[in-house]
C-alpha cells in the first residue's frame, strides 16, 4: 500500500535505535512522541510563548512585507534582500493583529530544532542519556537564546535545515524516495528562507557526483534533477528581484571590516559554544585558544575512528544512515562557515557571530558528541577513574552553560 513521503520518514525515524547499557532497543512511536513532550518541556524551561518576541531593522522588514502581502497579496516592490518565506509566514499573525502570539511560534520552532536535533544524536548512536542532555545544552545554548527571542528568518530557518540535515542523510544510506522528496522539500524552503541555504546544495551535489557519495540505488541523473527542480521556485524569486533591481539580493554596501577581524568573531563564537562565557574573560585570545583546542580533541578523535571504518554501503542500515550523517554534517558545517565568512566578507553584514552561525550549532555539537562518546567507550573498557572524571566534568560543563551567563 502507498504511504506519504513525510508518513514513510515519520515510521523511519521511529525505527530507530538507541544503543543503551543492554543492547540497542527499538525506542518505536511512544519513544518518539516521548522525545517530542521532552522537546516541549525543554523549550518552555528557556523560551516564555507568552512573550512577544524583540525586534531590529531586519525583523521590521520582515513584518513590513508580511503586512503589504495581507493587503495586496505581494511584498511590495522593496522587498529584495531576503527570500520570501519567512513574511508570508508572519502575514497571519499581521492580518490578525496578534503580533503578540508570534512568542508561540518562536516556542514551537525551538521544539522543533529540539526534537529534530535528538532524533540527530539518537541516529549518531550518541546515547540516550547523553543525548537528552545534550538537548537541555541546545536548548539554552548561546546562538538559541540570541536567535529564538527574536522576529528573525533564523527561527525558521534553523529546524527546517536540520530536517534536511536528517532527511538527506537517510536517502544517502538507504536510497528511498520517501526520504528524498522530504529533503527536496525541506531543502526547497530553507532556500525560500534564506540565502544561506546555497550551501546545502554544495553539499547534494556533491555527494551525489562524487564516487563514495550519494545512494547507488538512484541514477545521479535523477537526484540532481529532484535537486534543482525544489531550487525552481528560489530561482524563480532572484530572478524577480534581478529585474526589479539588476541584483540578485538587493544593493548592498561593501565590507568595512577587514578579513581578520572576521576571523576573529568566527574563532570566539565557536569557543562561546564549547564553554560558557563565564570562563572566557572577554574573549582573552589564550582562552579562545584553548577552547578550540579543546573543541579539537573529539574531532580528532572522531576522525582517526571514522579512517578505520570501511565505506557504508546504502541500505546497510543504522550504521550507514550514522556515516552519511557525520559526513553531511560535516560537509555542511565546513562549507556554510566558509559560505558566512565569504558573504560576511563582501557585504557590510554583522561579523560572524551566534546569529549567523546558529544553523551549524547542532551539527557540530553531533560531531563532537560522536567524538566525546567514542572516547567514552575506549576509557570505559581501560580507565574507569577517567570516565568519571569525565562525567563529573560533563555535567560541571552543563551546569555551568545553564545556570551561569
Amino acid at each position: 500500500m502507498n504511504t506519504s513521503p513525510i508518513r514513510q520518514f515519520l515510521a523511519a525515524v521511529a525505527a530507530l535505535r538507541v544503543p543503551g547499557g543492554d543492547g540497542a532497543a527499538a525506542a518505536g512511536p511512544r519513544g518518539l512522541f516521548g522525545l517530542l513532550a521532552y522537546s516541549l518541556v525543554v523549550a518552555a524551561l528557556f523560551l516564555a510563548p507568552t512573550v512577544a518576541p524583540a525586534t531590529t531593522p531586519d525583523s521590521l522588514a520582515y513584518l513590513d512585507a508580511a503586512r503589504t502581502f495581507t493587503q495586496h497579496g505581494s511584498l511590495g516592490a522593496g522587498y529584495l534582500s531576503w527570500p520570501p518565506l519567512y513574511p508570508v509566514v508572519l502575514a497571519p499573525f499581521v492580518a490578525l493583529h496578534a503580533q503578540a502570539w508570534l512568542g508561540l511560534l518562536n516556542f514551537l520552532l525551538l521544539a522543533a530544532s529540539v526534537f529534530a536535533a535528538l532524533l540527530i544524536f539518537r541516529a549518531l548512536h550518541c546515547g540516550l542519556g547523553l543525548a537528552l542532555l545534550a538537548g537541555i545544552v541546545v536548548a539554552h545554548a548561546a546562538p538559541m537564546r540570541f536567535v529564538f527571542p527574536m522576529v528573525w528568518s533564523e527561527t525558521l530557518f534553523i529546524p527546517l535545515s536540520l530536517l534536511w540535515l536528517l532527511a538527506w542523510s537517510r536517502f544517502a544510506a538507504h536510497g528511498k524516495r520517501g526520504d528524498l522528496a522530504l529533503a527536496c522539500a525541506a531543502y526547497g524552503l530553507c532556500l525560500l528562507t534564506r540565502h544561506a541555504a546555497m550551501p546545502m546544495t554544495a553539499v547534494m551535489v556533491a555527494m551525489s557526483i562524487l564516487p563514495a557519495g550519494g545512494s547507488r540505488t538512484w541514477h545521479r541523473g535523477a537526484v540532481l534533477a529532484a535537486i534543482a527542480l525544489a531550487a525552481l521556485p528560489s530561482l524563480l524569486w532572484l530572478g524577480h528581484v534581478y529585474a526589479l533591481s539588476g541584483t540578485l539580493a538587493g544593493h548592498r554596501v561593501p565590507q568595512p571590516q577587514p578579513l581578520g577581524a572576521l576571523l576573529s568573531g568566527l574563532a570566539a563564537t565557536l569557543s562561546h559554544w564549547l564553554v560558557p562565557g563565564v570562563f572566557l574573560h572577554g574573549g582573552d585570545p589564550l582562552a579562545v585558544a584553548a577552547c578550540l583546542a579543546l573543541l579539537a580533541v573529539p574531532l580528532a578523535a572522531l576522525a582517526l575512528h571514522l579512517r578505520k571504518l570501511p565505506a557504508a554501503a546504502p541500505g546497510s542500515g543504522a550504521g550507514g544512515l550514522r556515516e552519511q550523517l557525520l559526513a553531511t554534517s560535516a560537509g555542511f558545517s565546513v562549507v556554510y562557515v566558509l559560505f558566512v565568512l565569504w558573504a560576511t566578507h563582501r557585504t557590510f553584514l554583522d561579523i560572524p557571530g551566534d546569529r549567523y552561525l546558529a544553523p551549524v550549532y547542532v551539527p557540530i555539537a553531533g560531531l563532537v558528541l560522536c567524538g566525546i562518546a567514542w572516547l567514552h567507550g575506549r576509557l570505559r573498557r581501560q580507565h574507569r577513574a577517567a570516565v568519571l572524571a569525565a562525567n563529573l566534568l560533563g555535567g560541571l560543563w552543563v551546569a555551568a552553560d545553564v545556570l551561569l551567563p
